[in-house]
C-alpha cells in the first residue's frame, strides 16, 4: 500500500514539477557515488541502533535476554522475512517518506521548506510505525470501557516514536544530502537486518552491563 502510494503520488508530482516519476520516486542516482552511497548507509544504520539501544537502556525497555528474532525462524520464513525487511518495505517507505515528500523540496528555495517537510515527512514515518497499535489498543480500549487501556499504551510507545522521529530525520538529512534515495534505503535496510539477527539486543547488553 505504501509503494502504491508513492508511486500515485509520484505521477501526480511529475506532472506538477516536471521531471519522471522515477526521479520523484528515487532522487538522482551516480554510479560514481555508489561505494559513499554504502558506507554512509552503513555509518547510519549504526548510529541509529546505538541510539535506539541507548534509548532503551536509559527507559528500561531494553530485554538483555531477549532471542533474536531469526532463531525462531524455519529457513522458509527467514527468506521471506529477508526479502520483506531489507528489499520490499524500506524501499515502499523510502520511495514515499524521503522520495515523494522531499521531491519539492530539493527543487525550491523557499525559506524553510526544508525544515518543514523534513519533519512532515519523519512525523509520518514514525507515525506509520506505531498507528497500528494505537488503533489497536483504541478499539480494546472502547470495548472495555477502559481509556488508560489507550493512554497506557500510547505513553509505553513514547520511546519507539522518538526513536523512529530521529530516524526519519537522520535519513530525510542523508536523502537531501545525496539527493537520492540510495544511501537512505542502504542505512534502513541494514537497520531492519541487524534487528533480524539480534545486533540492537547485543548492544543493549553491552550498554547495561
Amino acid at each position: 500500500i505504501i509503494g502504491i502510494s508513492a508511486i500515485v503520488a509520484a505521477i501526480f508530482l511529475a506532472k506538477k514539477l516536471g521531471g519522471t516519476v522515477a526521479s520523484i520516486l528515487f532522487g538522482i542516482y551516480n554510479p560514481a557515488n555508489i561505494l559513499k552511497y554504502a558506507l554512509s548507509g552503513a555509518g547510519v544504520a549504526a548510529a541509529l541502533l546505538l541510539i535506539n539501544a541507548i534509548t532503551a537502556a536509559m527507559t528500561g525497555t531494553a530485554t538483555p535476554t531477549a532471542v533474536a528474532p531469526f532463531q525462531v525462524m524455519n529457513t522458509s520464513t527467514i527468506a521471506f522475512t529477508l526479502a520483506h525487511t531489507i528489499i520490499l518495505a524500506p524501499i515502499a517507505e523510502e520511495m514515499l517518506f524521503r522520495g515523494v515528500l522531499l521531491a519539492g523540496v530539493r527543487r525550491t528555495g523557499i525559506p524553510g521548506a526544508t525544515i518543514v517537510m523534513v519533519l512532515l515527512s519523519s512525523f509520518g514515518f514514525a507515525l506509520f510505525h506505531v498507528v497500528g497499535s494505537i488503533f489497536s489498543a483504541g478499539i480494546y480500549a472502547f470495548n472495555l470501557g477502559n481509556m488508560s487501556i489507550l493512554t497506557t499504551t500510547i505513553s509505553g510507545l513514547m520511546p519507539s516514536i522518538l526513536n523512529y522521529l530521529i530516524a526519519g530525520i537522520t535519513l530525510a538529512a542523508l536523502s537531501l544530502k545525496t539527493k537520492n534515495i540510495y544511501a537512505s534505503w542502504a542505512a534502513h535496510a541494514l537497520f531492519n537486518m541487524a534487528l533480524l539477527y539480534g545486533v540492537d539486543n547485543m548492544i543493549e547488553r553491552l550498554i547495561i552491563h
